[in-house]
């Protein structure tokens, strides 16, 4: 059972008069200049949005030229542009509950006043994708994409991302207990599928284990976007099963007033949830500020849990008993958790674009059940010493501690009547931590401190094609520190360009990519083998063979030139409904765990060996 409570406030803008007056001088100045420069002969567009039945649209979003200028309808479903120059442009035109529409405007020496267009109600609901580089919507990819948002997320919204996106189509949730779970992506998952933030890296180390929770928080998400199949023509070889994007306004573009917060309980787990979301600002300043806390006890199940082997069972009977007692019924043992998290961003908004940056911070602690150490290791010990520390490590168990710190910086700029129309960048520091402990002892420490940055050219209208050209740097410094540490440092960096295009064929949608990079690996020197400590008496006393004590191993670097091409056709072929049709070739590189891991996984109970 769960309630959750949510309210949104009103947008609210103020222009202060002493803004009407110096916009005022400068519209009138610039109007001066321009009568003496060529650009005096730009035209206006204007029209109007109507439905089938021919009412008007309001509020219907219409960009000119891959939305490099946007404007909105009023409550008589006009637009208008000004300062267009003669030439072939695309005007892209969607509205809420409605389909999006497509038209080419050839713009001669006289101005367009009487542009109509009418859309079709949309059988489904059409959301922009955030994900993708070029402007695109929901059912305007060949790619199939889910998006959740609004409404729908709130609802779905759970403490985990897989547990959020577990019933979207083709896609499943690790579900390691209620406490850490990933998405799993046509059966595809770890390096395979990339988790990302406002389209960079999180920069955890969720793909290494399932036991490892993902360093970013849906309850403070405005969208999740799934991209199913392969997307390393955007993102590289961490995509090719796929993406699960998180999109949130940490680095705010708009200052308009609004607050947004969610309470919640679930009496599953007594789990207890509050967050909250405020974006506010000036004219050219705005702010953001989220946070959210979470708290859970262990789960409640139906029957007993069954998690010890069957000649324990009558040893440890009475202990269970005690246990259930003292929990108030049937427990998951070791599945409670704590979260909580924080993020900052400002945005300096001028009239051709934005530049913006954020901070954030992430803790979670969490038990990982299934596990009884005491039992794993009490051969290892006399019976004395089993006696002395059995009850102190199975009431200890495994639990999990991660902190994570995130600068991340966005921004773009648009071009008047220039070949390149806009510059979108962006750019993310991580510094994770993740420590595995046992009986009160930190067993094994992951780091991981990434840096991302990623440019998009964009090109205006040539010949009715629109297109970007991306080149993206990535590095990753990973870390896995301790007496069960199963991979040794590595640096791996990635530096990638990528060419998207796509036209509009009538009622047909070419969309073409494609993409080559060049990732380099370099593991840290290591001892590869097995201690002594871990045979029994037998086997120290014969005669130990070459792998049974540990050598160190000098790796050489890794280095791989994936490349990635796609072909995309979405084809209109009624008002409202399309199909879409892709064929991709993707390469993907390993990932440093894939290749040299070798050695015991506690949180999975794993031996991990790479290639």
């Amino acid at each position: 059972m769960s309630f959750s409570a949510t309210q949104k406030s009103i947008n609210t803008q103020i222009k202060s008069p002493i803004k009407k007056i110096v916009s005022a001088t400068l519209f009138s100045t610039l109007g001066t200049i321009l009568c003496f420069s060529p650009n005096a002969l730009a035209q206006q567009l204007s029209g109007v949005v109507l439905n089938k039945q021919g009412q008007p649209i309001n509020n219907a979003t219409v960009g000119l030229n891959g939305d490099t200028q946007q404007v909105r309808t009023n409550s008589q479903g006009i637009f208008n542009f000004t300062d267009v120059k003669q030439g072939v442009f695309e005007l892209h035109i969607s509205a809420k509950n409605y389909g999006h529409s497509n038209q080419h405007v050839i713009m001669k020496e006289e101005d367009i006043t009487d542009l109509s267009v009418v859309l079709p109600r949309s059988v489904m609901e059409v959301i922009d994708v955030h994900a993708t580089p070029l402007h695109t919507s929901s059912i305007e990819s060949a790619l199939p994409i889910n998006v959740l948002s609004a409404d729908e997320l709130k609802m779905k919204q759970a403490a985990t991302l897989g547990e959020t996106l577990k019933n979207e189509v083709g896609v499943h949730s690790s579900y390691y207990g209620p406490v850490a779970s990933t998405p799993i992506i046509r059966g595809l998952d770890g390096p395979r599928v990339l988790i990302t933030q406002n389209g960079l890296d999180v920069g955890d180390a969720s793909r290494v284990g399932p036991d490892h929770v993902v360093a970013t928080e849906t309850s403070t998400a405005t969208q999740i976007e799934v991209l199913r199949g392969p997307a390393t023509l955007f993102y590289g070889s961490g995509a090719i099963g796929g993406v699960v994007n998180v999109v949130d306004d940490r680095v705010p573009t708009s200052s308009e007033d609004q607050v947004d917060y969610l309470l919640q309980y679930n009496d599953v787990a007594n789990e207890q949830q509050a967050s909250v979301n405020i974006q506010t600002g000036t004219d050219n300043i705005a702010f953001h500020l989220d946070a959210f806390w979470r708290d859970s006890k262990d789960y409640k199940l139906a029957g007993e849990a069954d998690i010890h082997d069957e000649d324990h069972e009558g040893e440890h009977e009475d202990d269970h008993d005690e246990g259930h007692e003292e929990h108030g019924g049937n427990r998951l043992a070791n599945s409670a958790s704590t979260a909580s998290g924080a993020t900052f961003g400002s945005s300096y908004l001028f009239e051709d674009g934005f530049i913006g940056f954020s901070y954030g911070f992430m803790d979670r602690e969490y038990g990982i059940p299934g596990h009884s150490h005491g039992e794993e290791h009490g051969d290892e010990h006399d019976d004395e010493d089993e006696g002395e520390h059995s009850d102190h490590d199975e009431e200890a168990g495994v639990y999990a501690k991660m902190k994570q710190d995130r600068w991340q910086v966005l921004g773009e700029y648009n071009f008047e009547q220039q070949f390149i129309s806009k510059i979108a960048t962006k750019f993310s520091y991580s510094d994770y931590q993740h420590q595995e402990i046992e009986s009160g002892m930190v067993g094994t420490t992951f780091t991981n401190k990434s840096t991302e940055a990623r440019i998009d050219l964009f090109h205006e209208n040539t010949a009715g094609w629109q297109g970007a050209w991306t080149v993206h740097y990535k590095s990753s410094d990973f870390k896995a520190l301790g007496e069960e540490a199963f991979s040794p440092p590595a640096k791996s960096e990635m530096f990638a360009v990528a060419w998207l295009e796509e036209k509009h064929f009538g009622s047909v949608l070419l969309q073409l990519g494609a993409r080559v990079e060049q990732v380099n690996i370099d593991a840290d020197d290591s001892l590869i083998g097995f201690e002594d400590a871990h045979h029994d008496e037998h086997e120290m006393e014969t005669e130990p063979s070459h792998d049974e004590h540990p050598e160190l191993v000098s790796f050489e670097q890794q280095s791989f030139t994936p490349m990635s091409a796609s072909v995309g056709v979405v084809w209109n072929y009624l008002p409202g409904y399309n199909l879409g049709f892709s064929t991709a070739l993707s390469q993907r590189a390993a990932s440093a765990g894939e290749l040299f891991s070798f050695g015991p996984h506690i949180g999975t109970n794993t031996f991990e060996v790479g290639a």
